[in-house]
């Protein structure tokens, strides 16, 4: 198993471990190599139309987490840039689609009790998606709308990036916060990671929707997704519902 797998599968027992928890022993495999993830059962990698996919089952569990995995971060962005991927997919996670409006998206969401969360980072940022086992075809047939054909207006991305400076903006004013940025700066200097994941008020605040556009082209490519599934979906269901994305995606 090669460093990327081995991170993955860690990645899997460590961040997704809440949504898997109580599972015992080993679950059913489908094609591909497989990894150990500590105490939680088989972690199966498979190699999917040019993307990896990850997945861990637990046939008695009855929820579902999913993670879509852009490889990319931070650590790739100049300073003017900062916080330009953490942007970038929030108006893709919370944006419309090509076949639905935001709002329309929202409600059946909540509808289905589904959680979608956003989450940048230095060498990769994250979409996750968690629900029902029961409800995971209709949600993620919602969010692989927005992930595959997302708006990315004007009109739209105002709105978006207002609510997020507003986040921002609070989180600036926390004493820790600042702490942390100018530890980092300090540390940092001229290194790659010096870069903040999740942007400035100031940064973003200067990022156009047209930057946005651009900087997801380059996101949208199978050699920059990983897909991470846990919980208690069957392996060759899920590879099913995703059939149709994989082959639609852009190639190099």
């Amino acid at each position: 198993m090669n460093r990327t797998h081995r991170f993955l599968a860690l990645l899997i027992s460590g961040t997704l471990v809440l949504a898997i928890s109580g599972c015992s022993g080993p679950s059913r495999s489908a094609s591909g190599s497989s990894a150990k993830a500590g105490g939680l059962g088989k972690v199966t990698i498979t190699p999917f139309g040019g993307i990896e996919l990850l997945q861990q089952r637990s046939a008695r569990e009855r929820t579902v987490a999913v993670r879509i995995i852009f490889i990319g971060g931070s650590r790739l962005l100049s300073r003017s840039q900062e916080g330009l991927e953490a942007l970038t997919l929030q108006c893709v996670a919370y944006g419309s689609s090509g076949d639905a409006a935001a709002a329309d998206i929202r409600q059946r969401l909540d509808d289905l009790g589904a959680r979608v969360s956003v989450e940048p980072g230095a060498d990769y940022s994250t979409i996750s998606l968690h629900c029902l086992e029961r409800h995971f075809a209709a949600a993620w047939g919602l969010l692989i709308g927005q992930i595959m054909s997302p708006a990315l207006v004007e009109e739209e991305f105002e709105p978006i990036r207002a609510a997020y400076l507003d986040q921002l903006t609070r989180l600036e004013r926390l004493p820790e916060v600042s702490a942390m940025r100018r530890a980092r700066e300090a540390l940092l200097y001229q290194h790659p990671y010096i870069g903040s994941p999740e942007g400035t008020a100031e940064s973003v605040a200067a990022l156009p929707v047209d930057s946005v556009q651009v900087h997801y082209a380059r996101l949208l490519r199978p050699e920059r997704i990983r897909i991470v599934t846990a919980g208690g979906l069957d392996p060759v269901s899920v590879q099913q519902q995703l059939i149709g994305t994989i082959t639609a995606l852009p190639r190099r």
